[in-house]
Formats: structure tokens, sequence, C-alpha cells
């Protein structure tokens, strides 16, 4: 995805991809997914199709490429996976669940590891954060 940005933010130097690619460290491999089932990068989701998540995006939208943060939670359940799509359904990002969000437990019916990590592809305009529980989508909202 190139995303400089989100890199810089989680204090990894972009100088570094070109060996890592060279030496085929993952990322980097033909085995690489982002763990949201058959859904891959530069695959379509018809966005019409997809629940609400209670959750926020409280990062703000990304611009660049940058990391976006939150949590979310279905029915007291944490995201299995995070997807970022661009106004079209495109999937241009993804990141990683389970991350630790004290602040969010009350609000994500006592899951403590209701957040998320994404990262958007660099030039994305209106992303929308999506998580899965199980094989249904869910939108996240921006706070505020």
């Amino acid at each position: 995805m190139q995303a400089r940005d989100a890199l810089l933010d989680l204090r990894i130097q972009p100088g570094v991809l070109p060996a890592a690619k060279a030496l085929g460290a993952y990322p980097f491999t033909d085995d690489f997914t982002l763990g949201c089932g058959d859904t891959e990068l530069g695959d379509t989701v018809d966005l019409s199709s997809v629940g609400t998540a209670t959750g926020v995006i409280d990062s703000g939208p990304p611009s660049g490429g940058a990391l976006l943060r939150g949590w979310a939670a279905m029915d007291g359940k944490r995201a299995d996976c995070v997807l970022v799509v661009d106004a079209t359904g495109v999937v241009v990002g993804g990141g990683i669940t389970g991350v630790g969000r004290p602040d969010a437990t009350s609000a994500a019916g006592g899951e403590s590891r209701a957040g998320w990590l994404a990262a958007a592809a660099p030039g994305v305009t209106e992303p929308a954060v999506l998580v899965t529980a199980g094989p249904k989508l869910y939108r996240v909202h921006v706070a505020g």
C-alpha cells in the first residue's frame, strides 16, 4: 500500500521497505492475507449490505495513508478483522483487532480488547472502516 505515514506512526522507518521486499519478509510474500475471509486488497464490498457496529473511528479520517484507530463491538463481541474501503467499496487497507481499549470497555458491552488499528493506502478520500464479527460486515463511524 506504500502507506508511509502509517509506518512512521508505528515508528517503522519507510527506508526498510526495499530490503524487506527483497528478502521476502512477511507481509511481502504470496501468502499475505488481511485475515478477513476471502476479502483482500483490491476487492469490492457492497456497502449497502453492511450493518452498523457499536464503536467509533477516533483518530479521524486518514489523509495520505495515515493510521486509523478506534474500537468496535457487535453485541458485546470484539471485531474479528478490520478493513478500510474507499467511497466505492474497494478495499484499500486493513489492520489488526483485539487492541486493548479500557476507555471503551463499558460502551463495548464489557469487551476490554475492542480496539483496532488500520492503515489506508495513500491518497484515499472518504475512507470507511468495516469490521467483521463472523461472516457479517459492519461499518464503524467517525467520532464526533
